[in-house]
C-alpha cells in the first residue's frame, strides 16, 4: 500500500523542516506552500521610528518575526518575549540572550508578559505579520503598556497549488492537508481545484487556523491539542491512523 499523501502548505522558512519531518514519519510529503513571506518596503523605516534601542523589549509572535527583525536590526541585548518555545529557539539562534517563552497563543503571551512585568508599564515593540489581528497590542495597552506594532513582513498568496498537490487532489485516495495558520488556510481554500476527487482530511495547528477551511467539505478536521509543530505532527499521525 503506498504511503498516505500529506500536502504541506506551510511557507518558508519552516516549510522544508516540516517536509523533512512528515517524510520521516513515513508519509508521502507533497510540497505546496500557499504563502510567500516577503519583507515590507516600509518595515525598516517603521522599526527605526519605533526606536528599539529605547524600548524595554521586543515581542515576537512567530519565528518569522525573529528572522525579519534580525535581518535589519543588530540589537540583541533587549529582553524578548516569544509566543512559544519554537519562536524562542529561533530568537536564541539569532543571538538573543534573554528569551522568555510563553506556551500558547497571543492571549497567553499577553498574560505571560503582564506577569513578568513586576507591575511596570513597559514599552514594547511587537514585530509581526502585517495581517496580525492586534489582539496582543490591545490587551497590553488596556493595562497601561505602550506597544509599537511594527509589521516587518507580509504574506502573499500563491497563485496555484503545485502540480504534485493538484495530482494528489485529483486522485480518489484520501489526502491529508497540514494547516499552520488562518491565512494559509484561506489561501489553500481559494486554490482548491474544482476537479478535486480526493477525500480531504484537514489537520490544523489550532481552532483559529482551521476556520477558513471549516466549510470546504473536508471529510475530517482534526486540531492539534496545543498550537505548535510537535503537537501538529502528533495529531497528523492520529488522523492518518483513522483513515
Amino acid at each position: 500500500m503506498p504511503p498516505v499523501a500529506v500536502i504541506v502548505t506551510r511557507a518558508e522558512p519552516g516549510h522544508a523542516d516540516t517536509m523533512r519531518e512528515v517524510s520521516a514519519l513515513g508519509f508521502d510529503a507533497i510540497s505546496s506552500p500557499v504563502l510567500d513571506l516577503t519583507a515590507r518596503s516600509t518595515g525598516e523605516a517603521a522599526l527605526s521610528a519605533a526606536n528599539p534601542a529605547s524600548a524595554d523589549g521586543v515581542v515576537f509572535t512567530s519565528a518569522n518575526g525573529v528572522r525579519f527583525f534580525s535581518d535589519i536590526c543588530d540589537i540583541r541585548s533587549k529582553p524578548v518575549w516569544c509566543v512559544g518555545p519554537a519562536t524562542a529557539d529561533a530568537a536564541r539562534a539569532h543571538g538573543f540572550s534573554d528569551c522568555r517563552a510563553s506556551s500558547g497563543d497571543a492571549e497567553n503571551l499577553a498574560q505571560f508578559i503582564e506577569a513578568q512585568s513586576d507591575g511596570k508599564a513597559l514599552r514594547l515593540i511587537h514585530v509581526a505579520n502585517a495581517a496580525a489581528r492586534g489582539n496582543l497590542k490591545a490587551r497590553l495597552e488596556s493595562i497601561g503598556f505602550t506597544i509599537d506594532f511594527v509589521p516587518l513582513y507580509e504574506a502573499v498568496a500563491a497563485t496555484s497549488l503545485t502540480p504534485a498537490a493538484q495530482s494528489a487532489l485529483s486522485d480518489t485516495a484520501p489526502t491529508l492537508v497540514l494547516i499552520h495558520s488562518a491565512k494559509g488556510a484561506a489561501a489553500f481554500a481559494n486554490l482548491l481545484p474544482a476537479h478535486q476527487q480526493s477525500p480531504l482530511h484537514i489537520v490544523a495547528i489550532s481552532q483559529r487556523a482551521s476556520e477558513p477551511v471549516s466549510n470546504i467539505g473536508a471529510a475530517t478536521l482534526t486540531l492539534a491539542s496545543h498550537p505548535d509543530e510537535a503537537h501538529l505532527l502528533e495529531v497528523l499521525q492520529t488522523a492518518a491512523s483513522r483513515l
